[in-house]
């Protein structure tokens, strides 16, 4: 499995480039793919009900490709200890989240059984971070 659906810097190198894609649908475990599959359950119908599906499809690939290339780009300047490779979904499930909230800020969602509000979207940064954030990003 980590040979054909898993994004690392070494499968780059041996010319498996599929692996920017094919790893968005592998999973490390069950649990992995559960937490991954109830967040879009939450929060895709929203932004399903608003774009056309072929979008939505476009949408969902390019995030997953994004999301490899920003792992690999990660991999490539943490020198320390570059991960060995990366798999999941969570890029795409952060992407439709984030495209959800820009599209229906006042939406309200529920994730585990917590009701959650992407209102956030629309706030100041300044306003919308601790003061303790505030002081040091904005001085």
């Amino acid at each position: 499995m980590v040979r054909h659906f898993a994004c690392s810097p070494s499968a780059m190198r041996s010319w498996r480039v599929w692996t920017l894609l094919s790893s968005s649908i592998s999973h490390c475990d069950p649990l992995h793919l559960l937490h991954n599959l109830a967040s879009l359950f939450a929060v895709a119908p929203q932004l399903a009900a608003r774009v056309p599906c072929r979008e939505v499809a476009q949408f969902i690939l390019s995030s997953a490709l994004a999301s490899a290339l920003a792992s690999l780009l990660w991999a490539s300047l943490d020198h320390r200890r570059p991960p060995p490779f990366s798999l999941g979904a969570s890029g795409v499930v952060l992407a439709v989240f984030a495209a959800s909230a820009a599209l229906v800020p006042d939406q309200h969602i529920i994730l585990y059984g917590i009701e959650m509000s992407a209102k956030h979207a629309q706030s100041d940064p300044q306003t919308a971070l601790p003061s303790s954030f505030r002081d040091t990003l904005y001085s």
